[in-house]
C-alpha cells in the first residue's frame, strides 16, 4: 500500500535523529586507519554499486580494485555466474602477463593497464605473481540495501530499542543489513534463518524454533536472541569490534586469535590473524558494520532518491509524479556515487530539460566518490584527481550524440595536467573517449 506524500516527508524529517542515534556511540566502534580502505570499500558494495555491478580486487588490501564491470540484467543466477568467471579470468591473464613480462605500457590492453595502475605501475613481477593468488570479485549490493531501508524505516526504532533493553548498543541495529539485506524471511543454504541469520543450535536458548514455529523469523523476539548473544561475546572479548567479529567467527575462535597475535585491537586481528577458518568473510565483518554504520549517517548523500522511494514503495512513479525537483535529480546523480547505471540511468531520466553542464571540485564530492570516478576512468591510486564535469549532450534532434552523456575529469598525473573524456549512452555503454595532456 502506497504512502501519502505527507508520510513520506515524516518518513524523511526522521532521517536525521536516525542517524545521530547511530553516530552517538561511535567511540565504541573505532574505524582504525588499517581498516579505511576496507571500510570504503564495503560502502561502495552497499552504497554504491548495485547487483548488476562486479568489483575485481584484491581480496586481502580492499583498497585495491582493479575494475568495476556490468553484468547483464536479463541473465540467469547461472549466467551470472559464468559471466563473473570470465571477468576474474580476464583480470588473471592479465596479472599472468605483468607477472612474466616487464610491463610495455603501449602494449597494454584494457585489463592489464587497469591492473598496472591499480598496482602502482609496480614494474616487480613478484608483485602481480603475489596478486593473482589474492583476485576476487564482489557483486555490489545498493539495490538490496535500498530494500532493507524499507524495513530499517519500519522497525528500525523498535529493534534499537529492544538491544538497548538487553544492554547492548542500538548502533547494532544496523548488523542486519549484512546479515539478511534486513528481510525477515532471508534463509541461508547453511540453515541461518531470520532479520540476524540465527544458526538453529545457536538460537534454542533464546527462542522456540521447530517445524510449526520458528521464532527466528520473528524479527523482535530475532533481536532479543540476537542482543543476548552479542552480549555474551561482548563479556567473553571484552571490546564491541572482537564481539561483532564473534557474531560471525564465534566467540571462541575470535578469542584464539586475540591470544594468537597478543592484541586485542581489531585491525591487528583482522590483519595477523591466520586461522584456517578466519576467512575472507570473518577478515571483514566489522569492516562491514563500520560501513554501514557510515552509510546510515550519510544516508542523504547515498540514499537520497531511495529515502522518497521507499515511503512511496514505488520510484518510477514517485518521480513521474514530480516529487523529486530537478536540482535534487541531479545532486541524487552525484552523490549516488557517479557510477555508470546512476549516472545514465537517474541523471539522463531526470534532467532531460536541464540544458548546462556541472562541474564539481574534487574536494566537493561526497564522501569515498574520488575513488569511484578514478575506477570508472582509471586514474592511478597516485595521480590526483582536479575536478569532474558531467551533463547531456547539445546535439539537435537526429544527430548521433543527442541523448547521451559526456563526462570528464582532470588530474594531474605527475608530468602535467590529463583530461579524459566518456561519452555514455542511455544503456549506460561507454562509445567515445578522450584523453587530452
Amino acid at each position: 500500500m502506497k504512502r501519502t506524500w505527507l508520510s513520506a516527508m515524516v518518513v524523511l524529517w526522521l532521517l536525521p535523529s536516525q542517524a545521530q542515534a547511530v553516530e552517538a556511540d561511535s567511540l565504541l566502534f573505532p574505524r582504525p586507519e588499517a581498516l579505511r580502505g576496507a571500510i570504503d570499500f564495503w560502502k561502495q558494495v552497499f552504497g554504491v554499486y548495485t547487483t548488476h555491478h562486479v568489483l575485481v580486487h584484491d581480496d586481502t588490501d580492499l583498497s585495491i580494485v582493479y575494475g568495476v564491470e556490468k553484468l547483464d540484467r536479463s541473465s540467469s543466477t547461472r549466467q551470472r555466474q559464468q559471466s563473473q568467471d570470465a571477468v576474474l579470468a580476464r583480470y588473471r591473464r592479465a596479472l599472468e602477463r605483468l607477472a612474466t613480462a616487464p610491463a610495455d605500457t603501449n602494449s597494454l590492453n584494457e585489463e592489464e593497464r587497469r591492473v598496472w595502475l591499480a598496482l602502482g605501475k609496480s614494474r616487480d613481477p613478484g608483485r602481480y605473481r603475489r596478486a593473482i593468488e589474492s583476485l576476487r570479485v564482489q557483486v555490489g549490493q545498493r539495490d538490496r540495501f535500498t530494500q532493507g531501508l524499507v524495513m530499517w524505516d519500519r522497525h528500525g526504532e523498535q529493534i534499537r530499542r529492544i538491544l538497548s533493553e538487553h544492554g547492548v548498543p542500538d548502533s547494532l541495529a544496523v548488523l542486519p543489513f549484512i546479515e539478511s539485506g534486513y528481510n525477515p524471511e532471508a534463509y541461508s543454504k547453511v540453515g541461518a534463518a531470520g532479520l540476524w541469520q540465527i544458526m538453529k543450535g545457536t538460537g534454542r536458548p533464546f527462542l522456540r524454533i521447530g517445524h510449526k514455529v520458528d521464532e527466528r523469523r520473528d524479527p523482535f523476539k530475532a533481536t532479543a536472541a540476537a542482543a543476548q548473544i552479542l552480549r555474551g561475546n561482548y563479556k567473553a572479548l571484552g571490546a564491541w569490534p572482537l564481539a561483532i567479529t564473534a557474531y560471525n567467527h564465534g566467540a571462541a575462535g575470535v578469542g584464539r586469535g586475540v591470544r594468537e597475535v597478543g592484541s586485542r585491537q581489531i585491525s591487528d586481528l583482522v590483519q595477523r590473524y591466520k586461522g584456517p577458518a578466519f576467512g575472507f568473510s570473518s577478515r571483514n565483518f566489522y569492516a562491514e558494520f563500520a560501513a554501514v554504520l557510515e552509510l546510515i549517517s550519510q544516508r542523504p548523500q547515498y540514499f537520497g532518491a531511495e529515502a522518497l522511494a521507499a515511503a512511496v514503495a514505488d520510484e518510477d512513479q514517485l518521480l513521474a509524479a514530480g516529487f523529486v525537483p530537478q536540482r535534487a535529480a541531479v545532486d541524487t546523480a552525484l552523490s549516488a556515487a557517479i557510477m555508470l547505471e546512476n549516472l545514465v540511468h537517474r541523471f539522463l531520466g531526470l534532467t532531460k530539460e536541464v540544458h548546462s553542464f556541472t562541474t564539481v571540485a574534487a574536494q566537493q564530492l561526497p564522501p569515498g566518490q574520488t575513488a569511484v570516478i578514478k575506477s570508472i576512468f582509471q586514474v592511478g591510486p597516485q595521480d590526483t584527481l582536479q575536478s569532474f564535469r558531467w551533463g547531456p549532450s547539445l546535439a539537435p534532434e537526429g544527430h548521433p550524440h543527442r541523448g547521451t552523456l559526456w563526462c570528464t575529469v582532470w588530474y594531474e598525473n605527475g608530468e602535467g595536467q590529463v583530461s579524459e573524456t566518456l561519452r555514455l549512452t542511455p544503456e549506460g555503454e561507454i562509445v567515445d573517449k578522450t584523453r587530452r595532456e
